[in-house]
């Protein structure tokens, strides 16, 4: 498994304020296409990202994904992924990935 890490923050946000649902989306999706590139050794492009919510992040914490490649042929890659913030389990996305030649 690979992982990557962020600190959520957004301007005048208190700290106690959940992180906006879609940075979350962001970062994961971010997190498995460098996952998914290096696999392949070339660049790839996001075909598909299914993800589910299972908790919140706060502004000001750590973020954190732990990402995994499933399966990988020469012109597919799919890959998944958690993510946890200050330990605690936020979401799990699972994505596929075009190959470039």
């Amino acid at each position: 498994m690979s992982e990557a890490e962020t600190t959520a923050r957004a301007a005048s946000v208190p700290a106690s304020s959940p992180v906006d649902p879609g940075d979350v989306m962001g970062f994961a999706a971010q997190a498995l296409k460098e996952a998914a590139a290096e696999a392949a050794e070339k660049d790839v492009s996001l075909l598909s990202l299914n993800s589910d919510f299972i908790g919140e992040a706060r502004q000001g914490g750590k973020l954190a994904a732990k990402t995994e490649i499933t399966r990988r042929t020469r012109s597919v890659v799919f890959a998944s992924a958690e993510l946890e913030s200050e330990g605690r389990p936020v979401l799990t996305a699972t994505a596929i990935f075009k190959v470039h030649s």
